[in-house]
């Protein structure tokens, strides 16, 4: 999805309704930027450089892999996704232009997103390097400081307990009237606390300008070769199916 999905800022001609402003793009390019050239005066090279390619590597591997499961998820539940583009054509339709401020007011596509990042965990755990002892409550199980501590992010996402029928998708379940029925420790897509993922902000955004810029344009269907049920290889840091995940894209315009 390379060129026309994420280079909102190239020139030319673009159909209106599915104009979107760089703005967004530019204030995350600056603030790394003054972090850059922060770091630069307090650190060594090494440092900065690490820092930079962190940004960059981090910031592609969350946006397309959520961008590809929540299009999967799309093109599998065909009503989800006309009742998402009704909501992206009336904001469209009110606002006049696709930008950050519109994207971040669609309650739907904002669901949408959090249950793909629910159902598709960037990382499929957490760690954590413990500082001091700690006895967990009600148990004889202690952790010494220098354990490491692993938090199964896909076992809290899919616990009965938080999100009944787990394997389906359903984005009402962070609508503002069930988002309450589960604790902000069972859903951790990002992380939790002062060590929470800095780019969270930039993946959600950079996520719900793509989906919205391509359910303007295109019905999403699956094809012949769409995996069903999509199946997860073993091995590798992030979340990465097996197969690809072979969609097909319709100008609904036609």
């Amino acid at each position: 999805f390379g060129g026309p999905v994420f280079d909102f800022s190239r020139s030319g001609p673009e159909p209106q309704s599915v104009s979107c402003r760089p703005l967004v793009y530019r204030v995350v390019i600056y603030h790394f930027l003054f972090n850059i050239y922060y770091f630069a005066f307090f650190t060594d090279g090494t440092t900065v450089l690490g820092i930079a390619a962190q940004f960059f590597v981090a910031g592609y591997e969350t946006v397309s892999t959520t961008l590809s499961f929540g299009l999967y998820e799309l093109a599998l539940n065909q009503e989800i996704q006309r009742k998402l583009k009704d909501e992206l054509r009336n904001a469209l339709k009110e606002d006049g232009e696709l930008d950050y401020g519109t994207v971040h007011k669609i309650p739907y596509l904002d669901q949408v997103v959090k249950e793909t990042l629910r159902k598709y965990p960037i990382l499929p755990y957490l760690d954590r390097h413990c500082t001091k002892e700690y006895r967990i409550p009600d148990s004889d199980l202690v952790l010494y400081p220098g354990s490491t501590v692993y938090i199964p992010m896909f076992g809290l996402h899919y616990d009965e307990k938080y999100f009944p029928n787990p394997n389906g998708f359903i984005p009402e379940r962070f609508s503002t009237e069930n988002k309450d029925n589960f604790p902000a420790t069972a859903y951790l897509p990002f992380g939790l606390g002062p060590r929470i993922c800095i780019g969270e902000r930039f993946a959600l955004t950079s996520t719900k300008l793509a989906i919205a810029k391509l359910l303007l344009e295109y019905d999403i269907e699956p094809c012949e070769e769409t995996p069903i049920p999509v199946e997860f290889k073993a091995s590798g840091i992030t979340l990465v199916p097996t197969k690809k995940l072979m969609l097909k894209f319709k100008n609904s315009h036609n």
